[in-house]
């Protein structure tokens, strides 16, 4: 065996020593890299076999539109969403009066997030099949996306109409009624999902309790905001969304201390919440905590730089510290984001 110190040794002993060192701090930090790798190479390469084959099968027949679903399939699973694009209008060059092409151009456009695009082929999609439930909720889903509350609202309950135990769609429709403001509607459907109880699983019922109250707090019913939200709290102890729609009642009815201990526990459960840090902000702004406002308003923008909401919370904050000047340069940023979003 070779016994030298690195002193000692040649350049070519030095640079071999060298490597060794780094081939063991590899294993040993990433003990799994090449297996890892193996893995990725593996996958890589049965995906380029099965789009060999599927070429190939389409070659042998080549007006057989069904053939051509699994090679989009491919393509879209890799993120060639060109690619997959073309297979998709072939498929419906060779079939337009069927669904498999504007099923698969669908499923393109959803992965993209191209939001008008998705909901123009649902559209086509629930011409061509109206009594498919399943695709009535996704051209809901994309009609809210697009804004559009009202054709969102008749899809869901196109959907619920065919399908009334779809617990999904029954979601979507008090959200989209919540979001557009009619509350009456978005009361009745989230107190319907509560009422379900059991039915539901536990993540479902959290979620109908914690609509309900906001649905409460949008109508300022805040004493039934609390209830419902202690209600939550009860049920699943730490639900952030519980202890937020507390906060929120609270506020609205100037228990601040109460208000802050709420918004405090919600960012106890979900540190990573922009909303609850802004709104905690806002909060210390009403009771003149001011320094506690200002490092609350920073956190919420360091964790979502695009929240408009919270440099114009910064920015009155500011205004009400008298610094004039930087409640300025804070709303000089929000006007920049505004324009950016637009």
């Amino acid at each position: 065996m070779m016994s030298y110190t690195l002193m000692s040794a040649t350049p070519i002993e030095l640079r071999t020593c060298i490597r060794t060192q780094f081939k063991l701090i590899d294993r040993l930090l990433f003990p799994n890299a090449r297996d890892n790798l193996l893995d990725v190479r593996e996958r890589v390469n049965d995906q380029l076999r099965r789009l060999m084959e599927q070429e190939r099968r389409i070659d042998d027949d080549p007006s057989n539109a069904s053939r051509y679903a699994e090679l989009a399939s491919l393509y879209l699973d890799m993120r060639r969403y060109d690619e997959a694009l073309s297979i998709a209008n072939q498929m419906l060059a060779l079939d337009p009066a069927g669904r498999t092409g504007y099923d698969m151009l669908a499923a393109v456009y959803e992965q993209m997030g191209e939001r008008d695009q998705a909901a123009e082929t649902y559209s086509r999609i629930v011409e061509l099949s109206p009594n498919d439930a399943d695709a009535w909720e996704h051209l809901g889903t994309w009609r809210a996306l697009q804004g559009n509350a009202n054709d969102a609202i008749a899809a869901y309950n196109r959907s619920l109409e065919l399908d009334p135990d779809r617990i999904t769609a029954r979601f979507s429709l008090a959200e989209t009624y919540l979001e557009a403001e009619r509350f009456e509607e978005a009361m009745n459907a989230y107190q319907a999902l509560v009422q379900q109880g059991e039915e539901l699983q536990s993540d479902d019922l959290a979620a109908a309790y914690a609509g309900l109250a906001d649905t409460y707090n949008s109508l300022e019913r805040y004493d039934d905001a609390i209830a419902t939200a202690k209600t939550l709290l009860e049920q699943f102890e730490d639900d952030p969304e519980g202890y937020y729609q507390l906060a929120t009642a609270y506020d609205a009815l100037h228990r601040y201390d109460e208000a802050i201990e709420n918004y405090q526990n919600a960012i106890d459960s979900d540190p990573l919440n922009a909303d609850y840090y802004n709104d905690l902000a806002d909060t210390f702004r009403e009771v003149k905590r001011y320094d506690e406002a200002v490092d609350s308003a920073q956190q919420a923008i360091a964790m979502d730089p695009s929240l408009i909401i919270a440099y114009e919370t910064l920015a009155q904050i500011y205004d009400e510290m008298g610094r004039p000047e930087d409640a300025a340069a804070t709303r000089e940023q929000a006007n920049a984001l505004s324009l950016v979003t637009e």
